[in-house]
């Protein structure tokens, strides 16, 4: 009996096979304006990167933790996440096809942005939360660098 991984994985052979997973590819990067691919999911990473990715972003004010599944993401929805431990095809699609070897891996509108070095050297330049505003990821009024209060009180940045 073959896993849904394994038929998806099969299904990726022959030329045919790679233009599905191509595609594939494509439906879940463009899944939501902001699209993250981590290992396990928002509210139970899997590995510490993937759980400081999602700290990093919801420090900004995306809504990670709220997000859904991309294969499951309604149309429009600002944010979305894929857990690419249960799908070996699509994590190795990545890889190949955005030249990207590690994960987390962060996509906005479609274009990769990086993994977590590189969001965090975005968010140091205050260059991550512009991206993510003029994306929708975050909501317009969203606070400059952190997007969050502290009990009604702006956020200092001063964590």
């Amino acid at each position: 009996m073959l896993l849904v991984g394994e038929i998806t994985a099969l299904a990726c052979r022959g030329r045919l096979g790679l233009l599905l997973c191509a595609a594939r590819l494509a439906r879940l990067v463009n899944a939501a304006a902001g699209v993250l691919f981590i290992k396990g999911a928002p509210r139970a990473p899997r590995c510490g990167f993937s759980a400081t990715t999602v700290d990093l972003l919801e420090g900004l004010g995306a809504p990670v933790r709220a997000s859904p599944d991309a294969d499951a993401a309604p149309a429009g929805a600002r944010f979305a996440y894929f857990d690419i431990l249960s799908d070996a095809a699509v994590r190795e699609g990545l890889k190949e096809a955005y030249k990207w070897p590690t994960f987390p891996q962060l996509y906005v509108r479609g274009a990769l942005v990086g993994g977590l070095d590189v969001l965090r050297e975005m968010h140091a330049d205050g260059e991550l939360a512009q991206t993510l505003r003029e994306a929708g990821v975050l909501a317009a009024d969203a606070e400059e660098g952190h997007g969050h209060s502290h009990g009604g009180a702006p956020c200092t940045g001063a964590h």
